[in-house]
């Protein structure tokens, strides 16, 4: 991704109202390490001056998405209810799902509550970043993305972190076993994320 975005701000160097360069750099920032609110000028850009992809779908949920890591949740409602006025039905529980979400965070954010984030130990977790933790409701599976040595890619890109990939552990006599990779199906050279997205 380091790369690819350079190559883009070379493309806007030359041509900064370029929509396409816009929209890619917007999705670099919002996939790789870091500050992901980068994105936001980028897809604001797209957004508001390029009529033929304005009401792109995909567009709008990276946008909101952008809003969300800045905190800024009630412009992300805003983009989500615009939408679900253009999306198909079938779509409708994912958008009234990240609404939820919204609302949830300017309460959470309003009444911050304390949290403990525990390391499961040698197994699981690694030296390096591991994140994105999602728990089946049983508290038997874990799947959660990481950016340790020796994922798929085993490549260092931006901050000089490893690709990340998805690993899983499950529960055995009480411990969590060992984390492996996911799959060779799921994980690739590039960054995978566990990320949930109810989305047709």
């Amino acid at each position: 991704f380091p790369v690819t975005i350079r190559r883009y701000k070379k493309v806007l160097q030359k041509d900064p109202a370029n929509f396409d360069a816009n929209r890619k750099i917007g999705i670099c920032y919002l996939n790789v390490s870091g500050d992901k609110t980068r994105a936001i000028d980028h897809l604001e850009f797209v957004h508001h001056n390029d009529k033929a992809n304005a009401k792109n779908e995909e567009l709008l949920i990276d946008l909101a998405n952008a809003y969300h890591q800045a905190y800024r949740f009630d412009e992300a409602i805003k983009v989500y209810q615009e939408l679900r006025t253009i999306t198909n039905a079938k779509n409708y529980a994912f958008v009234d799902r990240q609404i939820e979400i919204c609302k949830n965070a300017i309460e959470l954010v309003a009444k911050p509550i304390d949290v403990t984030f525990t390391n499961l130990g040698k197994e699981v977790n690694s030296t390096e970043d591991d994140y994105y933790p999602f728990v089946t409701k049983d508290e038997s599976f874990l799947v959660f993305t990481t950016r340790r040595k020796g994922t798929t890619g085993n490549l260092t890109g931006l901050k000089g972190l490893f690709t990340s990939d998805i690993y899983f552990s499950v529960v055995e006599a009480g411990k969590w076993t060992k984390a492996k990779s996911l799959s060779p199906m799921i994980n690739t050279a590039e960054d995978e994320q566990g990320l949930y997205r109810d989305w047709e």
